[in-house]
């Protein structure tokens, strides 16, 4: 006869490892929230890192296919991004422009994108409270938005 799958028991070594693994992981997540060691949140590492700069942009799409990165206050251009280029600019802004719609939100309250003291990027939608943290994606993709802050030289209106 037989034995089928619900008949047959685990290795007691292979359960007394999970089991430890288990208490070693409550242990851990204990001891951290306890003594705080270990533990980072992006709101209190910035706390001591002031803002180096700052710029407020919007973005619209072109009839071409290109995007419009326009600065807020004053609707210079900052940057254009062809149709097949910038992948993961293009993605966040559409990924972004998507909540937006979600949220019933248009596209003219501005993004912000900050850059800190130590060098960190972040991007903020005003229109939803999304904040981005971009240099967790890496150094060359935080760099397609680093470009924000050295206007483009087109400075012509679609």
């Amino acid at each position: 006869m037989s034995q089928s799958f619900a008949d047959r028991t685990l290795p007691r070594p292979l359960l007394i490892g999970a089991g430890l693994l288990v208490a070693v992981a409550v242990a851990a997540t204990g001891f951290s929230s306890l003594t705080g060691l270990g533990r980072t949140t992006a709101d209190s590492t910035v706390a001591d890192v002031a803002v180096e700069e700052t710029v407020a942009f919007t973005v619209r799409d072109r009839p071409d296919g290109r995007l419009a990165f326009r600065d807020a206050r004053d609707g210079r251009v900052l940057h254009v991004v062809d149709l097949n280029a910038e992948g993961f600019l293009r993605a966040v802004m559409h990924g972004l422009g998507q909540d937006r719609l979600a949220q019933g939100a248009g596209p003219d309250a501005p993004f912000h994108l900050t850059r800190w003291g130590d060098g960190r990027l972040w991007l903020t939608d005003t229109a939803t409270g999304n904040r981005v943290a971009l240099e967790a994606f890496g150094r060359d993709n935080a760099g397609a938005f680093a470009r924000l802050f050295t206007p483009s030289a087109e400075r012509s209106t679609p």
